[in-house]
């Protein structure tokens, strides 16, 4: 995932700042970050945070729940998703395969795969570890498409190149995965057999992987969207020897912050590749577009005044994880998080961190729960709970009991005016707790506008106008529709840059939209059908 404006902004402070004497942890700063997080945690937030500085851990801790069905707590030891911070994996498996003499990364794509088209012919190894061989994300495939190396391959060949090979940069998934093809062909092993062997156990990373570790029961993060669980990758359609190459070797990696934490360590220290290769692993290749960001292999590098940062991050918009490094105050920092669809602050926390360790900045100020569990909260809850009463209950009511009953009463002109009785009683508590709700608005916006909307149709539905009930039972379903639409649009993804596995979260939200748009139907079916028995039809 790229780096976005506000994140490079917040970053370069960092930048400023660091330098070589800021080896030593601030105790301080440690005990502010624990409360900031744990105030964070009573707001929604879930994942694992580690620090260490100095090559040894200063923080490490885990907030809410990695599995809520089973009650198992988030703990620096939980394994999630990394997402699109498995590029830098491969870009350091390429990188010993060119210490090894198997590669170089000037080497043309052309000598690996056969009939290279010739627009193509010009593609290096460089040209895909930067993003800058006009190679994008093939057409028409999502992460669980069970698409085989060889076919990935020849799609990835005929599909037209997005731009001439080395003149921009356009982040490309499909561009790594060219390469973690090239790493099983030269070293008949999967990607991961490769760099479990050369990259994750030299470090000590035993639980980082596709399908090798031997994860515990309850180990891993369950990903959520609202109450919805999304489940693991592991749960989607895979090889036998991990993903299908829509997802290979550019993202899917699972790990939890302990070790990532023992990988960034291991990189300041040197000991994964030489020094020649971590200079060309971490030097500023390709500028991503805003002259203050560039791609490594497989990192972004931001580089002001002398002072680097070495980042990046990945997800799918339900499961997200970021890493960065300061070498300069040799920092190493890691969250995790399966909320991300519902807490986008969480993508915020790393550079807020960051800032606060290396610059002094102070924390953002997160108000304390017993401020957020205020009357109001309660009177808010309430009148959800009776916007549901009476959207439930009189429905029950108008087509169950009412309707037989209304049906005897003659004539008509005395039915209608009874019915315009038991209406008025009904819409005044009706727009009241409309009133309590929109106005308070502590609640999710989602169910405040499916209860408001409710609300609204089911107090006016008891007036004596059939016309005007049905008209504002339109106009809620229209209102629900709406909130959903803008609902969907706020927790999805924000950038085209996301990992693929973005596309699961899309088709999710779309057969949510019509399941809302189908609920909605049958909710004005329901009120079609009072009015008919409450006319005596």
């Amino acid at each position: 995932m790229k780096r976005t404006a506000w994140r490079l902004a917040a970053v370069a402070a960092v930048l400023l700042a660091a330098t070589p004497s800021q080896g030593q942890p601030d105790e301080a700063a440690v005990r502010e970050i624990e409360e900031y997080l744990a105030r964070l945690e009573k707001l929604g937030f879930a994942g694992s945070v580690a620090i260490s500085q100095a090559g040894r851990p200063i923080f490490a801790s885990g907030y809410g729940l990695a599995d809520r069905e089973r009650g198992i707590r988030w703990g620096p030891e939980t394994v999630s998703t990394i997402g699109s911070i498995t590029k830098q994996f491969t870009g350091a498996a390429i990188l010993a395969l060119a210490e090894a003499g198997a590669l170089s990364v000037d080497d043309p794509i052309s000598k690996y795969f056969a009939a290279v088209p010739e627009d193509k012919q010009e593609i290096t190894l460089h040209h895909l570890l930067t993003h800058s061989s006009g190679i994008v994300n093939l057409d028409g495939l999502g992460d669980w498409d069970p698409i085989d190396r060889q076919e990935f391959v020849r799609r990835a060949m005929e599909q037209e190149l997005f731009f001439e090979p080395g003149s921009a940069y356009e982040y490309s998934n499909a561009g790594f995965s060219l390469l973690g093809a090239i790493i099983e062909q030269l070293t008949g092993k999967s990607w991961e057999e490769y760099v479990r062997d050369r990259l994750f156990l030299p470090a000590g990373m035993y639980e980082t992987g596709y399908v090798l570790p031997q994860w515990g029961d309850g180990q891993l993060a369950q990903g959520y969207r609202g109450s919805e669980r999304w489940g693991t990758v592991l749960e989607r359609p895979l090889a036998e020897d991990g993903p299908y190459w829509v997802l290979r070797a550019n993202g899917g990696v699972h790990s939890n912050a302990l070790e990532m934490l023992r990988w960034g360590q291991a990189l300041l220290n040197g000991e994964p590749l030489s020094e020649t290769s971590m200079e060309t692993y971490w030097s500023p290749h390709f500028d991503e577009g805003g002259g203050d960001s560039f791609y490594g292999y497989g990192w972004v590098v931001l580089d002001l005044a002398g002072h680097r940062v070495i980042t990046h991050n990945g997800g799918n918009g339900i499961l997200f994880a970021d890493m960065a490094i300061v070498p300069e105050a040799e920092l190493v920092m890691v969250i995790q998080t399966n909320v991300v669809a519902d807490f986008r602050m969480a993508e915020r926390l790393l550079e807020q961190i960051g800032a606060r360790l290396v610059l002094g900045r102070e924390l953002p100020s997160v108000p304390d729960l017993a401020a957020t569990m205020s009357p109001l909260y309660y009177i808010n809850v309430s009148a959800h709970l009776l916007a549901a009463l009476l959207w439930l209950g009189g429905m029950f009511f108008l087509a169950i009991v009412g309707a037989p009953v209304l049906r005897q009463v003659q004539p008509a002109t005395l039915r209608r005016d009874l019915f315009s009785r038991l209406g008025e009683q009904f819409r005044l508590v009706g727009w009241v707790a409309i009133g309590v709700v929109l106005l308070t608005g502590l609640g999710n916006l989602y169910f405040r506008g499916i209860f408001a909307a409710g609300l609204l149709g089911s107090s006016v539905f008891w007036a004596s106008s059939y016309g005007k009930a049905l008209a504002v039972k339109l106009a809620a379903v229209l209102f629900m529709l709406v909130v959903q639409a803008f609902h969907d649009f706020d927790h999805g993804p924000r950038s085209g840059r996301l990992d693929p596995a973005a596309e699961e979260g899309r088709r999710a939200r779309r057969t949510k939209a019509w399941l809302v748009l189908l609920n909605a139907i049958a909710g004005l079916v329901v009120v079609l059908a009072g009015v008919r028995l409450a006319r005596g039809g």
